[in-house]
Parts: C-alpha cells; sequence; structure tokens
C-alpha cells in the first residue's frame, strides 16, 4: 500500500525540482494530517513578529502552497485535516482566486508579507490564527465552515470579505487589522451562518465595513476597538443580525457607528461602550429595527451625536447620566414599545431628553413624579424645527405601562412646545395658552376647580372679616322698615331674646338667618345654586372702616399705600370684591362645564 507522505513528497519533487527541505516537511505532514510546525527553530521563535530573523530553515514558497491546493493528483493525497502550517515564512503572494480547495487551510502564526489572494475561492475552513500578513483579498470567498483570524492576528493592509459567503463563525478576536489610509476590514454584504466576532482585544486602525452584511447569530464587539477619527469606525447599515449586537464592555470607537437601517433580531447592548465622534454622529442608527431591547446604560458614553431618527426598538434601557449632551440626540421617528425596568419613566426627564431647552425645575427633586424626568430626556434634542413624534411617542409608551398621569404630562408639554416652536399666528398662540393655562391643554380638567376653590377659601376671609367690621348688612328692605323692631344692644337683650339675631344694635326678625361667611362666599360663587344667603346678606358700600381698629383691613390700606390712620371705604371694596366674585365663579363654572361636556378634551 502507497504511503501518502511519500508519494505526496514525491510529487512535490516532481512539480519543483528545486523543493526545500521544509517544504517537503510541510507535504509529508500534510499528507498525515499534522502540522508542519516550525515553532521551535531558533532565532526567532514562534512570534511571527520576529519574522525578519527567520531563515529558509522555515521558509515555504507560496508558489508550492497553490499547487498543493489546486493540483488534483497532489489534493488527493492531503489528509481530511488539510494544510496545516505552524510558524512558517511564506514568501510571495498566496494566490488561490477561483480555486476550489478540498481541504481546509491553516497558515497559524505564520509570517505571509505579501498577503493572500482568496476572491471567489472555495475553502472547507480558512484558520489565520496569530499570523502576520499583509493584505487579504477575499472577495467572494465561500467557506463551509469557520474563518478565523485570532489569537494576535495582524493584517497589514485591507482585508477584503465583500460578498463572502462564511458556513459557520466569523471569528477576529483579538485580532489587529491596521490600514490607516482605507478600510482595515471590508466585509460588504457578507453572509455569515454562524457569529461574527470582533471583540476580546479586536484592534482596527482604519474603517470597519459590514454594510447589507447577513448574520445568522450574534454580532458581538465586546471589548474591540475600532479607531478611525474623521470616518466611519463601524458602518453596518442595513446589516441584518438575526441575533444580538453587542456593543459593549469597554467597546470603544473614535470615528461614527453607523447601524442605519440595520435589522437585529435580538438586543442591542452598547453597556459600558465608548463612542467618540465629536462634531458629527457618534452612534449613528436611523433607521434601526431592533426586536429586543436597546441598552444605552450602565457606562454607555457617547461624545457626538445620537441618532435614533425613524428607529424601532422593542424596550428602551437607558439611564440619565449616560445621555449626550442636550442637543446632541435625535428622536423623530423613533419608536419602542416599553421602558426597562430602572429606566427613568419620569416625564419631565424625559421632556429634557426630548429637546425642551427651556425646562427649568419648578419644584425639589423630592417631589418629582417619574413623569419629569422623562421631559428632562426629551430636552436632549437639538434646536430646530418642531417634532412631535418623540412626544406622542413617549406618550403612548408611558401610558400603555400604565403611567398615564405622566403620558398626560409629556402631552401637555408637547403643546407647550408647539408654543414655544412659533408656526401659530397671534390669534391661535392666545387661544392655545388660554387653553392651557385653563384646562392644561385639555388634559388637566380639574383646573376650574382648583380655581373655585381659592376664591371660595378668599371669599371665607375677606367675607368673615367684613362681617367682623360691620361691613355687610342685611338685604332685606324689612329689616328697616318694620317700625316694631326696637333698637337694642347685645346687652340688653334678655332670656327670651336669645334667637333673635342682632345686627349694628338692631334687633333682626327671628325667623332672619345669621351670617354665615363659608355659605356666603360658596352662594355667591357657584351658580345655579341658592343657599339663600346672597339674598339676605349684602356689603354695604357705604360704611366705612378705621386702619387703627381693623388691623388686617389697616394692614392692606398701608400695602396700597393709603395714610395708616384715617377711615377707608372698605365697605365699598368689599362689594366689588363681591362682583369679582361672582363673575369668577361663572367663569370657572362654565369652564368646568366645558370640559366635562368635551368641548376641550384631548385625546390621550
Amino acid at each position: 500500500m502507497a504511503n501518502p507522505a511519500d508519494e505526496l513528497a514525491a510529487l512535490g519533487r516532481a512539480r519543483f525540482a528545486d523543493l526545500t527541505a521544509p517544504e517537503e516537511v510541510m507535504l509529508r505532514a500534510a499528507a498525515i494530517g499534522e502540522a508542519a510546525n516550525f515553532e521551535g527553530l531558533p532565532p526567532g521563535g514562534g512570534d511571527p513578529a520576529n519574522a525578519a530573523q527567520w531563515g529558509p530553515e522555515r521558509t515555504i514558497r507560496a508558489a508550492v502552497i497553490r499547487w498543493l491546493c489546486t493540483d488534483r493528483d497532489a489534493a488527493q493525497w492531503v489528509d481530511p485535516h488539510g494544510l496545516m502550517l505552524w510558524a512558517a515564512k511564506v514568501t510571495e503572494r498566496v494566490d488561490l482566486r477561483h480555486a476550489r480547495v478540498p481541504f481546509p487551510l491553516a497558515l497559524m502564526h505564520c509570517a505571509l508579507a505579501d498577503g493572500l489572494v482568496l476572491q471567489d475561492a472555495t475553502l472547507p475552513g480558512l484558520h489565520l490564527d496569530g499570523s502576520h500578513t499583509g493584505p487579504i483579498d477575499a472577495d467572494g470567498l465561500e467557506v463551509k465552515g469557520d474563518v478565523s483570524l485570532n489569537e494576535g492576528f495582524t493584517a497589514t493592509g485591507a482585508v477584503r470579505l465583500r460578498g463572502a459567503s462564511v458556513g459557520g463563525d466569523l471569528s477576529c478576536r483579538g485580532g489587529t487589522f491596521n490600514n490607516a489610509e482605507g478600510d482595515a476590514l471590508n466585509a460588504d454584504g457578507l453572509g455569515v451562518k454562524g457569529d461574527v466576532f470582533l471583540d476580546n482585544g479586536f484592534t482596527a486602525t482604519g474603517g470597519v465595513r459590514l454594510l447589507g452584511a447577513s448574520v445568522g447569530g450574534d454580532l458581538s464587539c465586546r471589548g474591540g476597538a475600532f479607531n478611525n477619527a474623521g470616518g466611519d469606525a463601524l458602518c453596518a447599515d442595513c446589516v441584518e443580525v438575526k441575533g444580538n449586537v453587542f456593543l459593549d464592555n469597554g467597546f470603544t470607537a473614535t470615528g461614527e457607528v453607523r447601524l442605519r437601517g440595520a435589522s437585529v433580531g435580538g438586543d442591542l447592548i452598547c453597556r459600558g461602550g465608548t463612542f467618540n465622534n465629536a462634531g458629527g454622529n457618534a452612534l449613528g442608527a436611523g433607521g434601526l429595527g431592533v426586536k429586543g431591547s436597546v441598552f444605552l446604560d450602565e457606562g454607555f458614553s457617547a461624545t457626538g451625536t445620537v441618532n435614533l431618527a425613524r428607529a424601532s426598538a422593542g424596550v428602551l434601557a437607558d439611564a440619565e447620566e449616560c445621555w449626550p449632551r442636550d442637543g446632541a440626540l435625535f428622536l423623530d421617528g423613533f419608536s419602542y414599545g416599553a421602558i426597562a425596568p430602572g429606566s427613568s419613566t419620569d416625564a419631565k426627564c424625559r421632556i429634557k431628553w426630548l429637546g425642551l431647552r427651556r425646562w427649568r425645575p419648578r419644584r425639589p427633586a423630592r417631589f418629582w413624579s417619574e413623569a419629569k424626568r422623562r421631559i428632562k430626556w426629551l430636552g436632549l434634542q437639538p434646536a430646530g424645527a418642531f417634532r412631535p413624534q418623540p412626544y406622542v411617542q413617549l406618550a403612548r409608551v408611558l401610558k400603555q405601562m400604565g403611567h398615564n398621569d405622566d403620558a398626560r404630562q409629556v402631552l401637555i408639554e408637547l403643546e407647550r412646545e408647539r408654543i414655544r416652536a412659533g408656526g401659530l399666528n397671534g390669534w391661535r398662540r392666545a387661544w392655545r395658552r388660554f387653553l392651557g393655562f385653563t384646562f392644561g391643554f385639555g388634559y388637566q380638567l380639574y383646573r376650574p376647580l382648583i380655581g373655585l376653590a381659592g376664591f371660595l377659601l378668599l371669599g371665607i376671609l375677606l367675607f368673615r372679616l367684613g362681617d367682623g367690621g360691620n361691613l355687610i348688612s342685611p338685604a332685606k328692605e324689612r329689616v328697616y322698615m318694620d317700625a316694631a323692631l326696637n333698637p337694642a344692644t347685645k346687652g340688653e337683650a334678655g332670656a327670651g331674646d336669645q334667637a333673635i339675631p342682632l345686627f349694628n344694635n338692631q334687633r333682626l326678625p327671628a325667623d332672619y338667618p345669621n351670617f354665615s361667611p363659608f355659605m356666603y362666599s360658596l352662594d355667591t360663587l357657584v351658580p345655579l345654586v341658592n343657599f339663600h344667603m346672597e339674598d339676605y346678606w349684602v356689603p354695604d358700600a357705604d360704611r366705612r372702616c378705621d386702619a387703627a381698629s381693623h388691623g388686617l383691613f389697616g394692614r392692606l390700606a398701608r400695602v396700597a399705600g393709603l395714610p395708616p390712620r384715617g377711615e377707608y371705604r372698605c365697605g365699598m371694596w368689599l362689594r366689588r370684591y363681591l362682583w369679582l366674585h361672582i363673575a369668577a365663579g361663572w367663569f370657572c363654572s362654565t369652564l368646568l362645564a366645558a370640559g366635562l361636556s368635551g368641548l376641550v378634551r384631548k385625546e390621550e
């Protein structure tokens, strides 16, 4: 029976008359499924960074590798484990364009200074772990298994995988891609059935492109460093990822991270990620669709703008301390189904997030509702054209989560922003301001009740003071015309006269109602309600009060700039307040009726 190693070595010597010893070692190892390992040879050991010290004892010509991969007679003697070369120096470029290689290719910890050409080639597997290479042109490459560029893999020049197809994983963990003048890794249109790993120490100097790529599993850039100042650090526009996208746990990008029109079947996780692109988009995710959650919290940092316009997410998870600067957040058209537990649903906070630059806290933080932090969140949008959608979206989500009061606050702030944004003529602006003051734009129909309650309390106070100062007189004529009633003092009333009320030393009819400040204020304030107190009592416009003997009226007179001593027409001023009191009652009651009838109710 023929020895595969001898047969393959003989074929090699027949093809290459000058076949070298290390090349024959490689052929014999490939025939028996072992690695041709030159790691232990001095000088330089197994580190391809020392390839300049490596001599002919570990040098392999690229032509021999090409012959082994493309010659049918030679390939039939290669073990299914494939070609495994370790710590070798490969001279010239390995050109396998359009080749159909029947076995895996593993050139690990090798030095391939001139790089590889794998255009439209077909391989069961490709492994370049730890190798140092020049440019790699693998557009249209088809690999049925995994492509691994791990563990110190370093490429100087562009690595191109445009339109490539990988049946397993594309793993670049710990790989270094250097091409400061252009794209370090260009994988536009790449199709990967498994996961894509650009993480665990992955470093790119130059752009990384995944435009229109398809990933059947996760896209992990966890802990990766993407450096392309002034350009796109990571361009993944229209990428389709079935699983999760990880831009977290030490991920750093200098340049824009682009996810425009991307589709993510799981979560987009940016926790602990640093996005730096001052003067431009730090994260450009317009039109992004995430079926799961978007995590922009727990150390997420963006220097530059965060653009989520027209994006969608199942759940939004963020933190106020991780928000970008004011004016650096684009949310127009951004839709999300819920806000994650632990993230603020506070409407004031969220409205600041949406772009209300004029927002200012009006009460101490301990009194703030959850709504107010979300109002703040809305305020981070840039100034400019009025954008109602982010407010409507936030209100819809808050209402679905059961935060109805917070949702109403967001919609109220939307109307305030509509007024501030301009575009309304004077009458429409005045009408909206009126609706805001009286009804909270239709979302706070209780406001007229507050007005009624305020006037009720003020009336009780003033009418009580007026009663104590004899400024309120009986309104019925019979009190003054009944000659049978004789003047008397309160001290002169006998035991049988205890039920007879007195006014200004004047006996009143026994059936005359006593004055009640509360009932009088209520009776004169609320229309269509008659407690008969208004019919019996009225402020006497002719009565005066002495500032010295009427303490509160005296103080009010001094506040008004009147002399500290003397008599004032307090009765006249109390009568005028009564007119205001009645008018305010009609006004507030009419507003309340309009609100309850639905004339100014807003859809929530």
